[in-house]
C-alpha cells in the first residue's frame, strides 16, 4: 500500500511539474509580449515630447530615484538625480525628429525587464538620420515600470 501511495504521489508530482512547465512557458511569452507593449507605450510617450516638443521632462520622469545612465555626451556614468539634471539641460535643443523603434525586445526576469532596440531618429528639417543602439532596464513597481538603467550609443555605420 505504501508503494502504491508513493507511486501515485510521484505521478502527481511529475504531472504537476510537466503541466506547470508547459503553462509557465506560455505565461512567460505572454508576459514578455505584454511588457513589451507597455514599455513601448511608455517610451513612445516620452520620446514624443522629447523629439516633438524638445522637452525631456516626460523622459526623465520614467527614471527611478536610484538609477544609472550612459550616452555619448554624458562623459561617463551618471547616477540618480544627476541623470534628470543632465537630461533636462537638453530642453529646447532637441531637433524635431520622427523616430522608429527597430527590433524591439523585452526579456523579463521577475519584476525586471531588459528592453533593447535600435532606434532611427530622422530630423524633420534636413532628413538627417541618427541611429541608436538602446538598452534600458526597468523594474516593475506598484505604480508601473520605472527605468533603473539606460544606455544610448550610436549605431556604427554598416552594422
Amino acid at each position: 500500500m505504501k508503494r502504491f501511495i508513493t507511486i501515485c504521489w510521484l505521478f502527481a508530482l511529475l504531472g504537476g511539474l510537466l503541466f506547470g512547465a508547459g503553462t509557465g512557458e506560455d505565461k512567460t511569452v505572454q508576459s514578455e509580449a505584454a511588457a513589451l507593449e507597455e514599455i513601448l507605450e511608455l517610451e513612445s510617450t516620452a520620446l514624443d515630447t522629447w523629439y516633438g516638443d524638445s522637452d525631456p521632462t516626460a523622459y526623465t520622469q520614467l527614471f527611478a530615484d536610484k538609477a544609472t545612465y550612459f550616452d555619448p555626451w554624458s562623459g561617463g556614468k551618471l547616477e540618480d538625480s544627476a541623470i534628470k539634471e543632465y537630461l533636462l539641460s537638453f530642453a529646447g535643443q532637441i531637433p524635431d525628429c520622427r523616430y522608429e523603434f527597430l527590433n524591439p525586445r523585452v526579456d523579463l526576469y521577475g519584476d525586471t525587464a531588459v528592453f533593447t532596440c535600435n532606434l532611427d531618429a530622422t530630423d524633420r528639417k534636413d532628413s538627417a538620420v541618427t541611429q541608436w543602439n538602446v538598452a534600458v532596464v526597468f523594474t516593475r513597481t506598484r505604480d508601473g515600470w520605472e527605468r533603473v538603467h539606460a544606455n544610448w550609443s550610436f549605431k556604427e555605420l554598416g552594422s
